[in-house]
């Protein structure tokens, strides 16, 4: 009886002659000519590489300064747009886009996406678009304001933006006061656009498109809250009773709201003084709001209120004589109340804290080092302060409300030396006295811990779904570009692990968690066993081990390869036919050369991995499947076929399978190709 024989040398040579992986997804590390882009830029191109909008235009050059044509930028922009692309279309509206343009053709699609949804209507006439034609700036302006939906008042000019023709003025207008396209100095706006312009323009026209996200709330002074969102807000949507603090809808009738130019930032002015019932329910949520493309916000938890512990001025009555204005306010009295210290953050790796205060300071006062003064960092129950050590430096912001403390990057108390990392672990703060705000009213003296903000990782960093080999069943693969004495580790569980930033990843609390960690490589390939697991990712120093920050990843279905079930067709039908005690033979056509099929017995049906390149153990001294095979299993049973083809000489590989039950009732089971 012919058996297969599975030995370890024939696995060897198996895996030698597969490659592991295919090469990884490109980032703008990859490109020479974007290695000198800052991060956040580098961040947007990312985006749009790994979106597959954009790719380079060889290997190692992206083609940063490079024109790009008209048929190319309409494939850009169906892309982010995500418009109805007829990818069959093999005729066009304009005479001048053809299917066989061997240079342009690929376009054509396209091109009639973006004239079915009213973004284009042709280049000189509505019969003709010029795909091979340049983009220029302007060009670029009004395909994405009008993407947007944007109104636009044809008889406005704005010479004032620079070098641009009449009819295009107020498209880029538009266009920077939505921020979609940046401000520039005595810009040529006729002048072609470049990939450059044109990634930069297209992803922020692709986040108006993204679902709408509250981003962040705070409080500034006494009557404003400041909300910030991921798009641009439609004004006429805006309605303050959809907005609730602590789950109560603010009352309209006493605030109204100002949206900022580019419609992200909306600030509500309170008539009256934030009350202390409002502020100690520091949470926001909203339902129903819409950004200018029509996506509704809806938050799903509640966003905190940063500044939350702002304390709120007395109420003031108006007097008896005053009359309000229309929207019922009131001018709000002389400014009594001191300044307050909301709060003191430390921004990852960096040596800097930042204080953030209540209204805006005196700045003679904000800058003199001798009101400032850091917490002892020592084991007794006394609290006690230091001078701000030798080389720092305090800066005020332009709005006066913050002040920004940076420090050497070593300094040293008592013989023993600290960086803002090392310093400030644990319960150290920063004391504040001294300053005053521009009344004149000062500050008590106050302790305020110095919080650690997380920046993330200094990539970025994604999971998806690997290629499809059995090696990488039931993993993910991370994808991101390897950045100058960073490392990554990773912890898999079923929520986001810990992780105090500043300390060694492998030491004291986070060694708890971290000392055991996988290190995380680009491509590297993360087993996933459970569904949606998380994976968090810390971003350390090479050399000491020092956190500089983390991020948790919730891994989907869709970024896990799993293997298929039995699957594939067995290449000729088989029938099994029922004989004397208990015994079956089978009977089909033959085979193809090479191929052949075995068999296995037993009470439920076997899975397959399929395709399989090698033959484990449950397979390796299976029974071939011949006509003249005799099959002991009583009825009930399943037979499971599994059909072979060689992979080398020395190992099969299985190509198809499929279970059969043997049932005495229908004793000639036939399952067809």
């Amino acid at each position: 009886m012919k058996k297969i024989v599975y030995s370890a040398a024939a696995a060897l040579l198996l895996t030698l002659s597969v490659p592991l992986t295919q090469a990884a997804a490109k980032t703008s590390a990859d490109f020479t000519d974007l290695k000198d882009l800052d991060a956040a830029t580098k961040a947007k191109f990312d985006a749009m590489i790994n979106a597959g909008v954009f790719s380079g235009v060889g290997e190692t050059k992206f083609g940063l300064n490079d024109a790009m044509n008209r048929a190319q930028f309409a494939k850009v922009l169906a892309l982010i747009l995500k418009l109805d692309v007829n990818t069959d279309l093999k005729s066009s509206t304009f005479t001048d886009v053809k299917a066989n343009d061997p240079a342009n053709g690929y376009a054509l699609p396209y091109i009639e996406a973006l004239k079915k949804s009213g973004i284009t209507q042709g280049y000189d006439s509505p019969n003709t678009y010029n795909p091979s034609g340049k983009v220029s700036k302007e060009e670029l302006a009004a395909f994405l304001v009008r993407s947007l939906g944007l109104t636009i008042k044809p008889d406005n000019n704005h010479s004032d933006v620079g070098k641009v023709s009449d009819w295009a003025s107020e498209y880029v207008a538009k266009a920077l006061e939505y921020k979609i396209l940046p401000p520039q100095q005595n810009s040529d706006w006729q002048a072609s656009a470049n990939r450059s312009n044109l990634v930069l323009s297209s992803y922020e026209t692709k986040t108006q498109f993204d679902p709408l996200k509250l981003v962040a709330a705070a409080v500034t002074d006494q009557h404003e809250l400041v909300l910030s969102f991921s798009a641009s807000l439609k004004e006429s949507q805006v309605d303050l009773s959809k907005i609730l603090i602590g789950g109560k809808p603010l009352d309209s009738s006493k605030a109204h709201f100002k949206l900022s130019s580019d419609g992200k930032i909306l600030t509500i002015v309170f008539d009256e003084p934030l009350s202390a019932e409002l502020l100690n329910q520091p949470a926001i949520s909203i339902s129903g709001i819409q950004s200018i493309t029509g996506n509704q916000l809806k938050t799903d938890n509640p966003v905190p209120i940063e500044k939350a512990n702002l304390l709120p001025a007395a109420p003031v009555t108006p007097p008896t004589s005053y009359n309000p204005p229309s929207n019922g306010g009131y001018t709000p009295p002389a400014d009594t109340t001191a300044p307050q210290l909301l709060s003191a953050k430390r921004q990852g790796s960096e040596n800097k804290v930042v204080l953030s205060f209540s209204e805006a300071l005196n700045g003679t006062l904000a800058v003199q080092k001798a009101n400032y003064k850091l917490q002892a960092k020592d084991e007794s129950d006394v609290v006690s302060f230091l001078d701000l050590p030798e080389g720092t430096a305090v800066q005020l912001s332009d709005d006066k409300k913050q002040v920004t403390i940076t420090f050497p990057e070593i300094f040293a108390y008592n013989d023993v030396e600290y960086s803002v990392l090392s310093y400030f672990t644990g319960n150290v703060g920063i004391q504040v006295s001294g300053l005053k705000d521009l009344a004149g009213n000062e500050i008590s003296p106050i302790n305020k811990l110095v919080e650690a903000v997380n920046p993330g990782l200094s990539s970025t960093v994604d999971f998806f779904k690997p290629d499809n080999i059995n090696d990488n069943y039931n993993k993910t693969k991370a994808n991101f570009a390897a950045t100058e004495n960073h490392k990554y580790r990773y912890v898999l569980s079923e929520e986001s692990v810990p992780v105090v930033i500043g300390l060694p990843f492998g030491t004291g609390i986070n060694g708890d968690f971290w000392e055991g960690a996988e290190l995380l490589s680009p491509g590297s390939l993360i087993p996933i066993d459970g569904s949606n697991p998380t994976i968090t990712v810390i971003d350390y120093n090479q050399a000491t081990g020092v956190v500089y920050g983390y991020k948790s990843f919730a891994i989907s279905e869709d970024q896990v390869l799993r293997p298929p079930t039995n699957s594939g067709t067995l290449s000729q039908q088989i029938t099994f036919h029922e004989g004397l005690l208990g015994t079956w033979t089978a009977s089909f056509n033959s085979l193809d050369t090479g191929h052949s099929y075995y068999y296995r017995v037993s009470d439920t049906p076997i899975t397959i991995l399929f395709p399989y390149k090698e033959l484990d153990e449950l397979w390796a001294h299976a029974n071939a499947l011949t006509t003249s095979s005799t099959i002991l299993a009583v009825p009930g049973q399943y037979v499971t076929v599994i059909e072979v083809k060689p992979k080398s000489e020395v190992s099969d590989q299985i190509i198809a399978a499929h279970s059969f039950q043997l049932t005495s009732t229908n004793s000639n089971l036939t399952i067809g190709e």
